[in-house]
């Protein structure tokens, strides 16, 4: 089991090590964090499967039709996916920073609502203590928000880009005056 893999790692280090990490982190990283990741990675896994078997039998057959078509496709759809990577790794790698610590201190907010209540009370610091908890909130919901956003975009920008590339290939066969005849192959 992962997450009792993370618990032995965790438990097995020196005190002084355990002592860095809050309760609140010790237990999100052996309760949620293998399930979020597990979750994520088994999602990702059978999309990136089944888009990558597309992909080969779509490419198979431009290679068969027309090698040039099909390489300048391959390269065409690489270049989207760079680009996309390139922008968006740096905001994905925060998402899941700001969810992970927003739901830790979510935790921690909430346990010093429990723990402190009657001190809290009397000092009518509850409001004070609750903004806490709702900007913790707010950051582990925004961060889960785009990391889910961003994991969708991908075939959004594919999609698009195959529109626009079957678009452009329309206009170069148009223009080059081959008609409907130069989408056919023989």
């Amino acid at each position: 089991d992962l997450s009792m893999r993370v618990a032995r790692e965790i438990f097995s280090g020196s005190l002084v090590q355990l002592r860095e990490r809050s309760q609140a982190e010790v237990e999100w990283a052996i309760l949620r964090s293998t399930n979020t990741a597990i979750t994520s990675i088994l999602g990702a896994a059978i999309s990136l499967i089944s888009d990558a078997a597309l992909t080969i039998m779509i490419l198979m057959v431009l290679f068969r039709t027309d090698w040039k078509l099909a390489l300048g496709a391959t390269i065409y759809f690489s270049l989207i996916l760079l680009v996309f990577h390139f922008f968006s790794a740096q905001t994905d790698r925060r998402s899941g920073i700001d969810f992970s610590e927003g739901s830790i201190s979510v935790h921690d907010s909430i346990s010093n609502l429990i723990f402190a209540f009657k001190e809290i009370s009397v000092l009518s610091k509850t409001n004070y203590f609750l903004r806490i908890l709702e900007e913790a909130r707010v950051r582990s919901a925004s961060g889960r928000a785009v990391h889910s956003y961003l994991a969708s975009v991908p075939r959004l920008i594919m999609e698009t880009g195959l529109i626009l590339g079957a678009l452009a290939l329309a206009a170069y066969v148009y223009l080059s005056g081959e008609g409907s005849n130069g989408f056919l192959v023989v």
